[in-house]
């Protein structure tokens, strides 16, 4: 039954460990704001709503507790501009204005820039759309309090009015302490010139720092961002609606497809697409659109426009590196995943993408490295943190990975984290704690008023709690039956617990041509040690599509 109902999606995974992990890379990023990523998961909506959250400071203050941390190198943390304009619905001209100051300068190799995630809160946009976020830090907090929590020499704070098409920026750069104000200006120019202003900042920034800047990313960082300003505030407006938890396609592409409208050849929204609609087509979420083709073909569209308009677009590259990931074009995608963090180093999303795909490859060591550096560059967010316990989990160092996903236990009590920490736990030969933290992972998707969850019935299954994994796989089957289309991952778990091996194979046969051979490299390292999966038929299908290397 459920092989017939199957759209056209990837199988993600085989092995348990990277198999869980690999949906989890995806759960974490919908709670990353300024992520590019695109959703319409409600569910997890609801399961944030219901979850607490800690306020960042506190729990981060008993993870690094002991700990002195050294000051990053030519550190900034640019907090999010006031809104001074006098109509609440130009809000987005002081958002979006800091967020692309932020992206330029990670475009400085010898800068260490605080991303969006470490100055601003990831919790609290999931239920009025109208709500962009809060900031992280309460505007009475002692500067120097920052600055020793983000590990920065210096922060910045500024504001942004915006009226009748005239700008003013007010900025403010502090050294660590705060107390010592070590460079300012005031702008007050025609909007037209607001990329001068930002190319101002910047430069101003990295004298101050004393950071050294190649010739090329002296060029980067002069270059306008946009060619016109009427598709550059369309721009600013997708980039506040991206930065919201509930985004949807339908909604980011009203704005960016918009501001391609009225510039068609406006690079940076290309780039900024195609990263975006890539990440979906990488974790396997159509994302409202209709099928795997249509998702594919806009990927490529975009990239291949963003890179013709400008060939040294971090964003452009990491797009590309990925429909190359998808395809299974190995030696590819790892050059592209290379020039685009050469091009964006301080791009967290980039570093964060990049150190998967060389986990999947088992170079664990540059992995590990790649996420340690954007853990520097967003501190406080346990989203973050949690993501170099999967690099540790996937390394196989269970014991370290144990103990930060119980640190985030204190931000989030989502099923998923008590999911992965039984998991990693069985990792570790610890069946019993195994059983217990699944289990309780069971109990959370209850009450947030769940259906059972498919990757924890096929973890009871492989732990031999065959009573239990199969009346929940027939309870998901039941609901399945109800659907016009089911996720093949789901379909081919629920197959497996049930015994029906041969409509497993079909649905991921039947699923090649959406580049499951990156997910399959998760056969690599089985830690649950399913035989089904060592089947003949299984090894030849992963070898024909050319998941190992």
């Amino acid at each position: 039954m459920l092989n017939n109902q199957i759209i056209n999606r990837r199988f993600s995974g085989s092995t348990l460990v990277y198999f869980i992990a690999g949906l989890v890379v995806l759960v974490l990023a919908f709670l990353v704001i300024d992520n590019y990523i695109l959703t319409n998961e409600s569910e997890l909506i609801t399961e944030q709503a219901m979850s607490p959250v800690v306020e960042p400071t506190e729990a981060m203050d008993e993870i690094v507790a002991g700990d002195v941390k050294p000051v990053l190198h030519n550190s900034v943390a640019i907090l999010p501009f006031e809104n001074l304009s006098p109509n609440s619905d130009d809000a987005y001209v002081a958002f979006g204005i800091h967020q692309d100051l932020l992206y330029i300068l990670s475009l400085v190799q010898d800068m260490s820039v605080i991303a969006h995630n470490g100055v601003f809160n990831t919790d609290i946009n999931y239920i009025n759309k109208d709500i962009v976020g809060e900031l992280k830090y309460p505007t009475d907090m002692p500067l120097a309090d920052i600055t020793s929590e983000l590990n920065v020499g210096t922060i910045m704070k500024g504001s942004v009015r915006y009226a009748d098409e005239q700008i003013i920026v007010d900025v403010h750069l502090y050294d660590a302490s705060g107390n010592n104000e070590i460079w300012s200006e005031k702008y007050e120019r025609d909007f037209s010139e607001i990329f001068a202003i930002q190319t101002e900042i910047a430069e101003s920034i990295t004298m101050t720092l004393g950071a050294n800047l190649s010739e090329a990313e002296k060029a980067r960082i002069r270059k306008p961002l946009a060619n016109s300003i009427e598709a550059y505030k369309l721009y600013l407006k997708g980039r506040v609606l991206i930065s919201h938890i509930e985004a949807t396609p339908i909604e980011l592409s009203q704005y960016l497809d918009e501001a391609i409208a009225v510039d068609p050849d406006f690079a940076l929204v290309h780039g900024f697409k195609a990263s975006a609609y890539g990440l979906a087509l990488v974790n396997g979420s159509l994302s409202n659109l209709s099928s795997v083709d249509k998702l594919e073909k806009v990927v490529v569209t975009h990239t291949e426009k963003a890179l013709e308009l400008d060939p040294d677009l971090c964003f452009g590259h990491w797009a590309q590196a990925m429909i190359h990931y998808t395809h299974g074009r190995t030696e590819e995608a790892r050059q592209a995943y290379e020039r685009a963090l050469q091009l964006g180093p301080g791009v967290i999303e980039i570093l964060n993408g990049y150190a998967h795909f060389l986990s999947f490859h088992e170079e664990h060591d540059k992995a590990i490295s790649l996420v340690e550096r954007s853990q520097e560059l967003v501190p406080t967010d346990t989203s973050w943190l949690v993501r170099l316990a999967m690099i540790l989990m996937f390394a196989g160092e269970s014991d370290a990975a144990v103990d930060i996903y119980s640190e985030g236990l204190k931000y989030y009590q989502f099923p998923w984290l008590f999911r992965l920490i039984g998991i990693t736990e069985y990792q570790a030969g610890n069946r019993d704690e195994a059983i217990k933290q699944l289990r309780i992972a069971e109990q959370k998707q209850v009450e947030v008023g769940r259906a059972p969850d498919p990757y924890t019935v096929y973890a009871y299954s492989i732990l031999g709690l065959k009573e239990e994994a199969t009346r929940l796989a027939n309870e998901l089957e039941a609901n399945y039956a109800k659907r016009k289309h089911v996720n093949a991952t789901n379909a081919i778990l629920i197959n497996l617990v049930l015994g029906k091996v041969d409509q497993a194979y079909d649905v991921l046969s039947k699923n090649l041509n959406w580049g499951v051979s990156r997910n399959l490299q998760y056969i690599k390292i089985n830690f649950m040690n399913d035989p089904v999966l060592d089947e003949p038929r299984f090894v030849e299908l992963r070898n024909r599509i050319g998941a190992l290397d």
